[in-house]
C-alpha cells in the first residue's frame, strides 16, 4: 500500500476480508492492477478502481481520445498541437539559414 508516493506496508498476501480491514482507515483508496476490478467486486465497501491500469499506454490514450471524440466531436480544422519549443528540425534549419547568411555577409 502506498500513500502520497510513500510505501505504507510491505508486499502482502491477504484475503479480501483482511484487505478490507487494512483499507478501513483509507476510504479514498484507489485500487490498481489487473485484478483490481475483481478485488473491488469482492469488497463490501466501494473503492475507486483504475480500470486502465492493466492496459498499455497506447491503448489508454486511444480509449481516452475516442471517449473525448464521442463526447465533444472533432476539433476545429484549424486546431493543432501547441508546441513549447521549436522542433529539432526547425532549430537545425534556422541554424543552417543563419550560417548561410553569415557566409554571404
Amino acid at each position: 500500500m502506498f500513500q502520497a508516493g510513500e510505501r505504507l506496508t510491505p508486499d502482502l498476501d491477504l484475503d479480501p476480508l483482511q484487505i478490507e480491514r487494512l483499507l478501513a482507515p483509507y476510504p479514498d483508496t484507489l485500487l490498481l492492477g489487473g485484478d483490481a476490478p475483481l478485488l473491488a467486486s469482492k469488497l463490501s465497501k466501494h473503492y475507486a478502481v483504475d480500470e486502465n491500469s492493466q492496459f498499455n499506454l497506447s491503448l489508454v490514450l486511444c480509449t481516452l481520445g475516442k471517449r473525448k471524440f464521442e463526447q465533444w466531436g472533432a476539433d476545429e480544422p484549424d486546431t493543432g498541437p501547441v508546441y513549447v519549443r521549436k522542433s529539432d528540425a526547425e532549430i537545425a534549419l534556422q541554424e543552417t539559414i543563419s550560417s548561410l547568411e553569415e557566409t554571404h555577409d
